[in-house]
C-alpha cells in the first residue's frame, strides 16, 4: 500500500474526502500506485483553505468562500489549535458570530460592513478595509 500524504490539504474534512476518493478508486480497481500519483498532488479548491504563501515563517491561507460563522469554524478547526490570525468581515448578514468566541488560539480582525456586528461578540481589532487588517 502507498503512502498517501497530501501536505497541500489541511483539515480532517479534507482528509476524509481523500479517504472516500481512495476507496472509490480501489472499487474501480485502480492501483495504489496510480492513486498515489494523483492524491499527493491535489491542491484543493481555490478560496477554500488555499495556502497562498509563507511570509516571515507564517503560512497565509485564503478561505474567502467561508462566508458564514459555521464555515469559518470548520476552517479554524482544520488547523487543530495552532495559533491563528483571522481576518473576517464583509457584508452584514446578521449572522451569529458567537460560535467563534471560545477559540483561545485565534486573534480576530474585523473589517467591512459587518465589523461592528462582529466586534459585539468577538474580542477583535476593527479596521476599515481588508488591506488595513492584513497589514496589521
Amino acid at each position: 500500500m502507498s503512502n498517501f500524504n497530501n501536505l497541500n490539504l489541511v483539515g480532517s474534512h479534507n482528509k476524509l474526502n481523500l479517504l472516500y476518493s481512495i476507496a472509490i478508486c480501489r472499487k474501480l480497481n485502480l492501483s495504489y500506485e496510480d492513486i498515489n500519483k494523483v492524491i499527493n498532488n491535489i491542491k484543493g479548491v481555490k478560496y477554500r483553505l488555499e495556502c497562498l504563501k509563507e511570509k516571515d515563517g507564517v503560512l497565509i491561507y485564503n478561505d474567502g468562500k467561508s462566508t458564514t460563522p459555521n464555515s469559518c469554524k470548520t476552517a479554524i478547526d482544520a488547523f487543530e489549535n495552532k495559533i491563528i490570525h483571522l481576518i473576517l468581515g464583509g457584508r452584514n448578514k446578521n449572522l451569529d458570530f458567537s460560535i467563534l468566541s471560545n477559540y483561545k488560539n485565534v486573534t480576530f480582525y474585523a473589517y467591512g460592513e459587518a465589523k461592528n456586528e462582529i466586534k459585539e461578540v468577538l474580542n477583535c481589532e476593527v479596521f476599515d478595509s481588508f488591506y488595513h487588517a492584513y497589514e496589521a
